[in-house]
């Protein structure tokens, strides 16, 4: 596998089975896709499947997308183990990360090789090799990932292969997956199988009909089980940690939203305080105030004190406005008197228009003589 070119320029060509992926290679692989909107992540997410998964090879290719329209893509396009019937196999695949990753899942293909073919009616591969899994159509951008979409397809291609070796001089396609078992116990960091003379010899020889035969090992076979179900209990743990830790981010984000609301509420709370200290002050100092009048003129009051000795005038024409006044007030309750008396049928329509004419006319000449006297008290003031 280490020697194969899947759709474009290799990357990592001088990576050792026991080296990381160097980052410089990466980063320039990525630099002329100008039109991906989260390069970071791209970089990220090849960074993890290459390391976790090296039988996938990173590249760039030419995809077309759902427009038809041909564009260039980054591919990682090797095989992933998977294991069946307690033997380990090599699927060839292809995933390519379009430019709105992460907000679009990767498309993922099976690629069988000319000695191999698409098993019919599989639930997770159509006859053009297209695979289709839960996780794809649950993509999430934020908690979904290509490792753990290639754990999935690792998880799934184990209870069903989704390939069999055409068949050779025999009716009926094979039901044995037709890549060749490795030796290595671990199903997810397994380095990558070396190639024999034969191009397609890594997925098996298209002259054998059945896998080859060999003894298993019942200890290391019971290690690859313990591994496999250990390494698949570690992606569950991993998957419901990132969404608890995600939910721990919203709820410390609310809080700090409340706390700044709090705070904002708190301060108004204080200066409101402020403002009605301030006014019982001077309500306390009003009332101190209206204490002491009151009790220096509580000697001075009569006991039954009335309107006319409360009110003091300072002349004759304000004693007599003072009387008119009060007169008007009193025909106005008159007359309203009078309209109730009415409305109620206690006054027939003769007298009430009586007694209403002699109010008015009397009303009229108390305006004019109050008119005239508020004119002279204006002139006084003038010569004054």
């Amino acid at each position: 596998v280490s020697t194969r070119v899947h759709g474009g320029n290799r990357f990592f060509p001088n990576m050792s089975r026991f080296n990381r992926p160097p980052v410089v290679t990466l980063d320039h692989l990525l630099a002329p896709l100008v039109n991906y909107r989260d390069k970071p992540r791209v970089r990220a997410d090849v960074m993890a499947c290459a390391t976790q998964f090296p039988t996938l090879i990173a590249s760039i290719g030419v995809f077309a997308d759902p427009a038809g329209r041909p564009q260039n893509a980054v591919q990682l396009s090797g095989t992933i183990p998977i294991f069946y019937q307690r033997v380990q196999y090599n699927i060839p695949v292809a995933l390519w990360i379009g430019p709105n990753f992460p907000l679009s899942c990767p498309d993922v293909f099976v690629t069988p090789t000319t000695d191999m073919q698409i098993k019919a009616n599989h639930k997770h591969v159509d006859a053009a090799g297209r695979v289709y899994l839960p996780y794809l159509s649950s993509w999430d951008p934020r908690r979904s990932s290509v490792v753990a979409l290639v754990q999935d397809m690792c998880a799934k291609f184990s209870e069903e292969p989704p390939v069999h070796r055409k068949p050779v001089g025999s009716p009926g396609p094979m039901t044995q997956p037709v890549t060749r078992p490795s030796t290595l116990p671990n199903p997810y960091f397994s380095t990558p199988v070396a190639n024999s003379s034969h191009p397609s010899s890594q997925y098996g020889s298209s002259s054998v009909v059945s896998p080859p035969t060999y003894t298993v090992d019942p200890k290391k076979q019971a290690v690859e089980n313990v591994t496999s179900k250990g390494q698949a209990r570690m992606a569950e743990t991993f998957r419901e940690l990132t969404e608890e830790i995600d939910l721990l981010f919203d709820a410390q984000t609310a809080l700090a939203n409340s706390q700044s609301n709090l705070s904002q509420g708190l301060s108004t709370l204080a200066q409101e305080k402020i403002a009605l200290e301030d006014k019982l002050k001077q309500l306390e100092t009003a009332d101190v105030e209206l204490d002491a009048w009151v009790a220096r003129h509580a000697d001075s009051t009569p006991d039954k004190a009335t309107v006319e000795s409360l009110v003091e005038t300072k002349d004759i024409y304000s004693k007599q406005l003072v009387d008119l006044v009060s007169e008007e007030a009193a025909i106005e309750d008159v007359l309203f008197h009078l309209s109730q008396a009415l409305d109620r049928g206690c006054m027939d329509l003769d007298t009430f228009l009586k007694y209403v004419r002699e109010l008015s006319r009397k009303q009229f000449l108390q305006r004019v003589l109050r008119n005239k006297i508020v004119q002279a008290q204006q002139a006084q003031m003038i010569t004054a």
